[in-house]
């Protein structure tokens, strides 16, 4: 059987791509002048073929927080009362979600140690590290290590079938409890010996925080 000529091959039906862009405006002025920057790029985005989704876009006050990326963003009056600052926190829920997903590991009693301790480091290193860009996270990361640490700290218990007091006291004795120092930071944490001397922490060392960097005009 031959290849079918080009005229009896199915024709497919033009496909229909959607774009779909989610940014946040900021305006320090009043709400005319609001909706004078919206009309503006309401237009600039027609010249494109866009358009703004009427039920996604709406205007705030900077006094009430709206969530982006999993970020809460609100206004805050600068020292001098003169200009607003956008402040970056991290929602209540979400920090509840991360401690609900180290619950979860802590409840895997069959796993090996190592595998409990790798996994809940990471949830943890990945979660810190997307929300390091709040204002003064440090607090929230230092409670979520705290928790972090006791969540291995009742699976090592429920694991060895005896409670955390005793748990904790064998671990400090054999050595797999103690300061673990990550640059020039120092926490008490757990710690495993593997093959060949590789040692292996649970890691309740948040990252640093950082600023979103900021675009001039010059380089849009």
């Amino acid at each position: 059987m031959g290849k079918p000529a080009a005229t009896d091959r199915r024709r497919l039906k033009s496909l229909s791509h959607s774009f779909t862009l989610d940014f946040v405006i900021l305006v320090n002025g009043t709400k005319e002048e609001a909706i004078d920057h919206k009309n503006k790029v309401e237009g600039y985005l027609a010249l494109m073929g866009l358009t703004l989704s009427e039920e996604k876009t709406s205007i705030t006050h900077w006094s009430k927080p709206i969530r982006f990326l999993g970020y809460d963003i609100h206004g805050n009056p600068r020292a001098k009362g003169v200009q607003i600052r956008a402040i970056l926190s991290i929602p209540k829920e979400k920090e509840r979600t991360i401690r609900r997903e180290l619950v979860r590991v802590s409840r895997y009693h069959h796993i090996p140690e190592v595998d409990a301790m790798i996994t809940m480091s990471a949830k943890f290193r990945g979660w810190s590290n997307y929300y390091k860009y709040a204002n003064s996270p440090r607090v929230v990361f230092g409670r979520i290590a705290h928790k972090m640490w006791g969540f291995y700290a009742h699976f090592l218990a429920r694991k060895h079938r005896g409670s955390i007091k005793a748990c904790l006291k064998r671990a400090r004795t054999n050595g797999s409890d103690k300061v673990v120092a990550k640059g020039a930071r120092k926490r008490r944490t757990f710690i495993i010996t593997l093959d060949k001397g590789k040692r292996v922490f649970l890691d309740t060392f948040p990252p640093a925080a950082e600023e979103i960097r900021r675009v001039t005009n010059k380089e849009i």
